[in-house]
């Protein structure tokens, strides 16, 4: 996954007279520095939510963000605990397994992550958040 960011401070849900934005203080997942960025994102970007305001701080979120500076897609990826991934998360995707399974806990970086891990062989799998490879 590219354009991983962790919400440090949310600002505020809504925007200008309401809106339908979340506005949030977020570091690259992957920068030691921990850089901020300032985001303001439309509810209508999120791919697997329905409601901005269950966006959270400490949560993971995919962004593809254009040179503007405008982000054009979310995702919601991980959180700190299966309880806020769960109440944040569309639980309707439609997967032609016989099961599915909704999250995993890395054991490297200690985040609820969405899905399933990188299968890798036999019982070696991968982290789709910090790479970091584990066992099961």
């Amino acid at each position: 996954m590219q354009n991983l960011y962790t919400v440090k401070e949310v600002l505020n849900y809504g925007g200008f007279f309401g809106g339908d934005t979340v506005s949030f203080i977020a570091t690259r997942f992957d920068d030691p520095e921990g850089r901020e960025y300032d985001f303001t994102v439309d509810e209508g970007v999120f791919t697997n939510i329905t409601e901005r305001h269950k966006v959270v701080e400490g949560m993971v979120l995919a962004l593809d963000v254009a040179e503007s500076g405008r982000v054009e897609a979310a995702e919601v990826v991980a959180a700190q605990s299966r309880e806020a991934l769960r109440a944040a998360i569309r639980d309707d995707a439609h997967e032609e397994k016989p099961y599915r399974v909704f999250a995993y806990k890395c054991p490297a970086c200690g985040l609820w992550v969405h899905g399933e891990p990188d299968h890798l062989g036999g019982n070696e799998y991968r982290c789709r958040v910090c790479q970091a490879t584990f066992t099961a």
